[in-house]
């Protein structure tokens, strides 16, 4: 595995280890096994947050659906937030870079809102 490679692995599964330990075992010891700092992992989980909070900014994201919240602000809140979880530094700046790009998002579903402030308080 090259580090090309780790690192796309380690998006794919927004830095969660359980994930990727469960969903391709073989991959996640490999990519132990790199042994990759937590300064480079710290840096994947900012720029996944980032691109999650780009994708909140410029609308891109779909309504919220019977089918569920893929791709809904209140879907995007919940995975931004689980990274947040799993970092070491900048967490306060960037649950306030967070929670200022939602109070800037105009979001007609009121379901939809219902979501977000529950993984809000939750977290």
């Amino acid at each position: 595995m090259t580090i090309t490679e780790a690192e796309e692995f380690f998006r794919r599964y927004d830095g969660h280890a359980f994930h990727m330990g469960r969903e391709e075992p073989a991959m996640y010891r490999e990519f132990i096994r790199m042994e990759i700092s937590d300064s480079a992992k710290e840096q994947w989980r900012q720029e996944i947050i980032d691109g999650y909070i780009k994708r909140i900014k410029n609308g891109d994201i779909v309504p919220m659906t019977k089918f569920g919240l893929i791709n809904t602000v209140s879907s995007l809140v919940g995975k931004t937030f689980d990274i947040i979880k799993n970092m070491k530094n900048n967490k306060n700046d960037t649950i306030s870079l967070l929670l200022d790009t939602i109070s800037e998002t105009r979001i007609p579903d009121k379901r939809e809102k219902i979501y977000i402030m529950e993984r809000i308080t939750e977290n």
